[in-house]
């Protein structure tokens, strides 16, 4: 075979040649070909390592990206991480171009040193290293902590989920801050905390994956996809802030294509001392309600503006439509279903275009129901009912949820109350509403010791067969080390709708010092668990209410 292809290719040689110069007979020679260049020097990749943070607690997770390296020539890229001192942390995570590893176990008031040599190669020599340092600090107490702030932080929305409530596209917990408190200034700036660090973990430790452009003066409540119904798409992700020095209710978007994602103002309401706020609850709304300090409740119609019909609102026509000036505080606002004795859902044969509303009245300590009787688009106060504290000390209300709406059972409303004193007395209670006659019952807890500071909704004492939304009550104390669960007690066969129950509560530590506290998926993405914020610290701890 070798013998015939030789041949054939010396014929071919052979007449080629016979074909050039013409009759004159002579042989010229062929023209030997350059010899091809030789090969362009390997340039070796360049290396780019970021740290999800510089300092991390005992046994926290963490991730070490190399995910910016380059190689001009297109080389496929090889890393790797070896440890060159301090403890041994582990690597639970080989991620493309990132390592997440678990910082090891270091005794309580211990800071220590770990360092690394983070590698790149592309196959043909080339490679780039780095050393990267962070610092592993210890800790004792209960709980896991997840994050340390300078300032401190205030917590303030939790992202874990709440039953029947719809994904807005924000996933971090909303903090809020006070740059200046040593020189008794009261602005504030809003933080997010909670960076997904990959599919399957999530990093509480650090707020640099977003930003809010602005400062806030007292702000009373902020809330994810409060306008959502009733502006429809904004283009990304949205959320609002009602700041009561500053008359405002402010709403904030961004767009997820951002990097790094920053929020900024879209537009606001002008309001008189607002202090909570409800969008609409039903997509036929065009309005929101508005709870004011020391007036009552505003109804505020609000229109998108789309400037460039793409379907994307970025900013409204606001007014308000009707106030109810009482005098009242009504600082929690919960449109539902009123008892048809107090005020019908229909007139005249046609569905009331208001919702009846509960009120808590946080001066009175009562609890108000709203309601127009008419349909003429005039709210009334129709009822008042004390609050069943079942104490004669004076309570102050500290902090107040609610679940349901007029198109969504159960319906009930928690309200923690204290007497402010670390030996005083502290209340919990549920008003619910009956399904069937949506009447209101009260239901009340009384315990002694350590002054509360957040009243929290979830499923924290575990996933029930077949029914995984029932969410249990959490109050987190400041001043003693014992806070306590509330499990819902609801039947497994009773279904989500059922109007829930809950268990005497049960003690679990938190220690001494917490200033405030979400309810957050874990860092695994496993579960719902409690987010505490101890000021004097800066710490952030992971917490998890005991089950049976």
């Amino acid at each position: 075979m070798m013998r015939v292809a030789f041949f054939a290719l010396f014929g071919a040689v052979i007449l080629a040649a016979s074909g050039c110069g013409g009759g004159g007979g002579g042989e010229s020679a062929v023209p030997a070909a350059p010899p091809p260049p030789p090969p362009p020097p390997n340039i070796p990749p360049v290396l780019q390592v970021s740290v999800s943070a510089d300092q991390f607690f005992s046994d926290e997770l963490f991730v070490i990206s190399a995910r910016g390296s380059s190689d001009a020539d297109g080389d496929l890229l090889n890393y790797s991480i070896t440890q060159i001192s301090g403890s041994s942390a582990e690597i639970t995570d080989g991620l493309i171009g990132a390592f997440e590893l678990q910082a090891p176990s270091i005794p309580a008031g211990r800071i220590e040193e770990l360092a690394f040599d983070v590698s790149v190669t592309d196959g043909k020599g080339g490679s780039d290293t780095e050393r990267v340092r962070v610092s592993v600090r210890g800790f004792s107490g209960p709980g896991r902590p997840v994050g340390i702030f300078d300032p401190p932080l205030t917590l303030i929305v939790g992202n874990a989920p709440r039953p029947g409530t719809v994904n807005r596209g924000l996933r971090e917990v909303i903090a809020t801050r006070t740059p200046n408190a040593a020189a008794n200034s009261s602005t504030q700036t809003i933080s997010f905390i909670g960076e997904p660090l990959t599919s399957s973990s999530f990093d509480y430790s650090n707020d640099r994956n977003l930003r809010v452009d602005g400062t806030f003066g007292d702000i009373q409540f902020v809330g994810y996809g409060t306008l959502s119904s009733n502006i429809g798409a904004s283009g990304g992700s949205e959320f609002s802030v009602l700041s009561e020095t500053e008359d405002k209710l402010r709403w904030f978007i961004a767009s997820r294509n951002d990097d790094p994602i920053v929020f900024s103002e879209a537009d606001n309401i002008s309001i008189t001392d607002p202090c909570h706020v409800v969008g609409a609850t039903d997509s036929s709304q065009d309005f929101i309600l508005v709870g004011q300090r020391n007036r009552g409740l505003s109804v505020v119609r609000i229109v998108a503006v789309d400037p460039d019909g793409d379907g994307i609102a970025v900013e409204f026509d606001d007014s308000v439509i009707y106030s109810l000036d009482v005098g009242r505080s009504l600082c929690h606002v919960f449109p539902t279903v009123l008892p048809e004795r107090v005020s019908p859902e229909f007139v005249n044969g046609d569905l009331v275009d208001l919702p009846g509303v509960i009120a808590v009245d946080f001066d009175t300590n009562e609890i108000v129901l709203i309601g127009d009787t008419t349909d003429n688009g005039a709210y009334e106060v129709l009822e008042v009912i004390p609050i069943d504290t079942q104490s004669t000390e004076p309570m102050k209300i500290v902090d107040v949820f609610s679940r349901g709406n007029p198109s969504l059972v159960p319906r009930y409303i928690a309200i923690l109350l204290t007497s402010g004193i670390h030996d005083g007395e502290h209340r919990l209670v549920v008003v619910s509403q009956s399904n069937d006659t949506k009447e209101i019952s009260q239901e009340t807890f009384s315990w002694s010791g350590g002054v509360p500071v957040a009243l929290l909704s979830g499923p924290f004492v575990g996933v029930r067969p077949n029914d995984q939304t029932r969410p249990d009550l959490v109050v987190i104390s400041g001043t003693s080390e014992q806070s306590l669960v509330f499990e819902n007690t609801v039947p497994e066969e009773s279904g989500v709708a059922t109007v829930p129950s809950f268990a005497a509560p049960k003690l679990f530590d938190v220690g001494i010092g917490a200033g405030s506290a979400v309810a957050a998926i874990s860092e695994n993405y496993t579960d719902t668990v409690v987010l505490v914020s101890f000021p004097d610290t800066g710490e952030i701890r992971e917490i998890r209410p005991p089950g049976d």
